[in-house]
Formats: C-alpha cells, sequence, structure tokens
C-alpha cells in the first residue's frame, strides 16, 4: 500500500488496517515516552491480529489488499 494512494482509504474503511496502524502509532508514542502506555499498543495489535486471523478462513479476504497491509503494518512494528 501506498501511503500516498490507498493506505488512507484501507486505514479509514478496513478494521484491520484501523487496528494495525493505530498499533504502530501507539508503540512509536511509547518509545518516545520511554516505553510508557505500551498497553494502547498491545491492544490495537491484538485487534489487528484477531481480525486477520479471522480472514485467514474466508478465500475472498485472505488475501485482500487490505488483509496484506495489515499483516505488513504488523511486521514492520517488529522490526527495529
Amino acid at each position: 500500500m501506498n501511503p500516498e494512494g490507498k493506505w488512507f482509504t484501507y486505514a479509514s474503511t478496513d478494521p484491520a488496517v484501523f487496528h494495525a496502524t493505530l498499533s504502530l502509532t501507539a508503540q512509536h508514542r511509547a518509545f518516545a515516552a520511554g516505553n510508557v502506555g505500551l498497553e494502547e499498543y498491545y491492544y490495537h495489535r491484538g485487534e489487528a491480529i484477531r481480525l486477520v486471523t479471522e480472514r485467514l478462513g474466508k478465500p475472498d479476504e485472505e488475501l485482500s489488499d487490505a488483509t496484506i497491509g495489515a499483516v505488513a503494518l504488523l511486521a514492520s512494528s517488529d522490526v527495529r
């Protein structure tokens, strides 16, 4: 997903991408504050993972752009 293209549309309309985006944002905020407030990060990360997991059993959603984007956002939070 190109941040200058459809990303914002996905983030504002797709729950998995929305929570993955909020998770990444919460992680950055927590790191900037000295690892304070990681609860928000874990909540949104958990919701994004739950939603992606639900989609893995649905052939029409498991390889959608939004699902792949949510997984990419979740993976980017693991890279330091």
